[in-house]
């Protein structure tokens, strides 16, 4: 007989409880997807539901139940493109989405355990027939939101999601989403993994007449170590460049030119041309980033000079998606000050003299510029 250790069979214990809930919702008498709760039906009884509360949430570790992701957070959606090959996890843990943003309409979904948030943009439109398939043909439901302006857009409004466009709560492996996509517009995309098993995610295109954004989306910040320099410091400019889109980047050129001002001491990182401003990255895959720290000293200045720091330009063949916000510039502002001027004021030669005949001190005043 093989062993299992508790937290294993607690955990199938969890998901035992999950698929019992969502049989008995699929045979509900009176619609198909909404639990009919009430006192005559013993599946329901308070005992029950309080029994499946403890083991769920107080005897499970609580490592399978802490993971919170949001639609309200981009760093918790992955950029997707329906007919790509690419792949996506589907997640085996988390928080559901009616816990961690219940102000949003779920539509069909009666449950969303181990969620994960995906998010397209649509480059063409009309319709947008999506396929979801997984490699290990376990449950998996979903719902899709949208058209939203922008990626600052979709965030903002998490909580109050409508109702969504497309939904699904079926038993079965798949689904299938119809929706009518806007160009320019985005979508939110909420993948439950019901099962709890790992298994990876395909979105395919099902004949569509609207594409979505596949492109490299190139996001370029800028950070100095030190705003506030006195003269002659040096600081270091640091460059990063994160291609957050669905394509690998190619031909990436970023340029950043040092003002007036600054002096260029020296570069590591990659390759960067002071004379020009161009930092040559080439190519930068999906999901990947890499930086350029140059060096530069400050030139004397008046205090309380400021001096910006531009990226001027970023090419990429091809283009790019251009879904979120750039960093792209960065003050600092001079301390200190150009040495002041000392100017003495001429002494009579007959004060010094009888000055050494005494040998008594000599007054001598003079100005600044300070």
């Amino acid at each position: 007989m093989e062993n299992y250790n508790s937290n294993t069979i607690l955990l199938f214990l969890k998901y035992m409880f999950q698929y019992l809930l969502k049989k008995i919702e699929l045979l509900a008498p009176f619609k198909r997807r909404k639990l009919n709760i009430n006192k005559s039906n013993n599946l329901y009884s308070q005992p029950t539901i309080t029994l499946i509360t403890l083991i769920l949430f107080y005897i499970l570790p609580a490592s399978n139940l802490t993971a919170q992701v949001s639609c309200g957070d981009i760093s918790d959606y992955t950029t997707v493109c329906i007919g790509s090959p690419s792949t996506f996890s589907a997640a085996t843990t988390g928080t559901a989405a009616t816990t961690t943003n219940p102000g949003n309409d779920y539509g069909c979904l009666s449950s969303s355990p181990n969620p994960a948030w995906f998010y397209f943009k649509a480059s063409s439109g009309g319709s947008l027939n999506i396929i979801q398939t997984n490699s290990n043909l376990v449950d998996v439901d979903g719902a899709i939101w949208g058209p939203f302006d922008s990626i600052t857009d979709m965030t903002s409004q998490c909580g109050a999601f409508g109702a969504p466009l497309a939904c699904d709560y079926a038993s079965a492996p798949g689904f299938n989403f119809s929706i009518t996509a806007t160009t320019g517009k985005y979508y939110a995309l909420l993948v439950t993994n019901y099962s709890g098993t790992a298994t990876e995610i395909s979105l395919t295109d099902g004949g569509s007449t609207a594409s979505t954004d596949c492109r490299a989306d190139i996001v370029t910040s800028k950070t100095v170590d030190n705003s506030t320099p006195e003269v002659g410091d040096t600081i270091t400019w640091t460059l990063t460049a994160e291609n957050k889109g669905i394509s690998d980047a190619s031909g990436l050129v970023i340029t950043d030119q040092l003002p007036a001002g600054l002096t260029y001491t020296g570069h590591s990182g990659g390759t960067y041309n002071p004379a020009t401003g161009e930092w040559t990255i080439g190519a930068l895959a999906a999901n990947s980033s890499v930086s350029l720290n140059i060096s530069s000293t400050v030139s004397p200045a008046p205090s309380g000079t400021t001096l910006t720091n531009q990226i001027t330009n970023v090419t990429v063949t091809g283009g790019e998606a251009n879904s979120f916000p750039d960093d792209l510039s960065e003050q600092i502002t001079i301390t200190d000050i150009t040495p002041p001027t000392l100017t003495i004021n001429p002494v009579a030669t007959d004060n010094i003299i009888n000055a050494v005949e005494d040998n008594s001190p000599v007054t001598i005043s003079g100005t600044t510029d300070a």
